[in-house]
């Protein structure tokens, strides 16, 4: 596949890749090494171009754990030795070592502290009492020993040397030596675990990407927003992403939103505050419930939060006896084909989060609802938008709003797939309600395609029974 991918020019007309090896691809010419795609393509085509952002911080990202750690210094210390015998070698990564444990030990207590749920992004707090110092003096000797280390198995070294400096990055970073990049604390799979990324990622798309020297065209049905111009429109997305160039007119949907769907928001339900959470969460269940009964399951229910979700969830299996229609839920892991099989099948409802965002794409009538829980805003304290927010001069109308709609614009797609497709949009936040006077209520409007939106329910079960989106068998 390699070959192929280098072929000539005059070989090969296409090549199709995910985002993730397009960016490899980028990063590698950037260092000076060998591409993995074509050397000069005549042209770059990027769908789903939302996401590119997020790809690149992913790619760009470098995750830490503490057994990582323990396995990056064994495999250097065995390189080494094998050629220099040299014994200081194991007492030098043995104390490497246990300033790593000290290290995962603090950040495992601003873990307990600070996050609310497995995925979440914390800020970590100074390291105290860990001679940092003495650890990058340390880890700086072992990259110079790999750096003049020659042996057959020359891939090993490399691999080693890189992961060696990426341990230096991560403790300069740690002592604030290195002001360049972000850094937070998670544990995914509840495995406590330190990431860093560099703060502006569009400087490298800058010069990866939209150097001028391949022409390339950015492409997604989410690129654009309210505004009155296309550079408003737009403004987002090329702030992010440092684009340069110029830009379309958004396109119509080629679905008629005007006879075939209709947008409900709720006013009845509180405002949601931590404090008050499960006040908010029993008020919105009652409303789910009354809505997924509306069209009979046939529901997607997405969600911003995880715990919202598992809330609802456990919520609905206690009550099951008040309702007909069968219920599934997210399940861990990637994929999803299964459970979207299951909910196919039976007509039911589906309780979603993370990936049922987007690319979920069920046409017909198995799929009469989708219902947005909360609207998607990103997590303030989440160290990529807090960065963001101390760039910008109002950063709840420039980051927080743009991106809660690049996300909400996803959520809504998955309920027309069709010309065919009828089907409620409903959302479950009264901040978006006429009575709230929310000054991003207009922008959201504007830039969701539904032209029916009420917030009577009366109006909407008249919209059901005409449409006859009732199951009837």
């Amino acid at each position: 596949m390699r070959a192929k991918l280098n072929a000539k020019a005059h070989e090969i007309d296409f090549i199709i890749v995910n985002q993730d090896l397009l960016i490899r691809d980028l990063m590698k010419k950037k260092e000076g090494t060998k591409s993995i795609i074509s050397e000069q393509p005549a042209l770059i085509v990027i769908d789903e171009a939302h996401n590119l952002e997020a790809k690149v911080r992913d790619a760009r990202t470098l995750e830490f754990t503490y057994r990582g750690i323990c396995r990056i210094l064994d495999n250097t210390v065995q390189l080494l030795t094998k050629q220099s015998g040299d014994k200081s070698l194991f007492s030098q990564s043995k104390f490497i070592k246990n300033c790593a444990e000290r290290i995962f030990k603090q950040v495992n207590a601003d873990l307990l502290h600070h996050a609310k749920q497995d995925n979440d992004r914390i800020k970590v707090s100074e390291i105290k009492g860990i001679p940092l110092n003495q650890v990058l003096n340390d880890l700086k000797d072992l990259s110079l020993r790999l750096s003049i280390l020659t042996s057959r198995h020359e891939r090993e070294i490399d691999d080693a040397f890189e992961a060696i400096n990426g341990l230096i990055t991560l403790i300069r970073v740690l002592s604030e030596m290195e002001d360049n990049y972000l850094l937070w604390a998670s544990s995914p799979l509840r495995v406590t675990t330190i990431s860093i990324c560099p703060k502006d990622i569009s400087q490298f798309l800058k010069y990866a990407l939209f150097n001028g020297k391949v022409p390339v065209i950015l492409t997604s049905a989410t690129l654009c927003q309210g505004g009155d111009t296309l550079e408003e429109q737009y403004s987002y997305m090329t702030h992010s992403l440092g684009y340069k160039g110029d830009f379309l007119e958004r396109q119509p949907s080629p679905f008629d939103y005007t006879n075939h769907a209709t947008m409900y928001i709720s006013n009845k339900i509180p405002y949601y505050q931590h404090d008050q959470r499960e006040i908010y969460l029993e008020t919105a269940y009652k409303e789910l419930v009354q809505l997924c009964n509306l069209t009979q399951g046939r529901t997607i229910v997405l969600f911003s939060a995880k715990e919202d979700m598992k809330y609802i969830h456990k919520k609905l299996i206690s009550r099951a006896n008040e309702y007909t229609w069968a219920l599934h839920v997210q399940k861990e892991g990637s994929s999803q084909d299964s459970v979207i099989a299951d909910f196919r099948k039976s007509k039911g409802v589906l309780l979603g989060t993370g990936v049922f965002w987007e690319g979920v794409n069920i046409e017909g009538s198995d799929l009469s609802q989708v219902i947005i829980f909360r609207l998607p805003f990103p997590v303030p304290s989440d160290p990529v938008y807090e960065y963001k927010s101390s760039v910008t001069e109002n950063p709840f109308m420039e980051v927080f709003v743009p991106d809660m709609l690049l996300r909400l614009r996803q959520g809504t797609g998955r309920l027309i797939r069709s010309e065919t497709d009828l089907g409620i949009l409903s959302i479950l936040d009264s901040r978006l309600s006429e009575a709230a006077k929310k000054s991003y209520r207009e922008q959201v409007l504007d830039t969701l395609p539904f032209k029916k939106v009420t917030e009577d329910f009366a109006v909407l079960e008249k919209f059901v029974q005409n449409k006859r989106i009732r199951r009837t068998d």
